[in-house]
């Protein structure tokens, strides 16, 4: 699960609940209940299997796409800010489930 909340509504926002489809070191692909603007600035808390502690990062929507199925957006989201060891886990994760399926 992901939770996110628009920069520009300050530090009060509310945080919305999304789920993760997709997710690299470079950023995360999310089905939200919500559309949000392309450019716009959101901070994240993403949980990720293998990483114990949510994950924060700030992040600019990339792309958005509206699903006929379910009414739900599909966003692309590019990490802005992130920690370069949170980045490392992620990629370790990623090389992981790689070498898996090669087997």
């Amino acid at each position: 699960m992901v939770k996110y909340s628009l920069v520009s509504e300050g530090p009060g926002a509310r945080k919305v609940l999304a789920s993760l489809k997709d997710f690299s070191a470079g950023g995360i692909c999310l089905l939200a209940d919500e559309e949000l603007p392309e450019k716009a600035i959101i901070r994240l808390e993403i949980n990720l299997p293998e990483i114990e502690q949510p994950v924060s990062a700030l992040a600019e929507v990339l792309w958005k796409k509206r699903l006929k199925i379910a009414n739900k957006y599909k966003i692309g989201i590019r990490f802005v800010e992130i920690e370069e060891s949170v980045r490392n886990k992620i990629m370790e994760r990623i090389e992981s489930v790689h070498r898996r399926l090669r087997r």
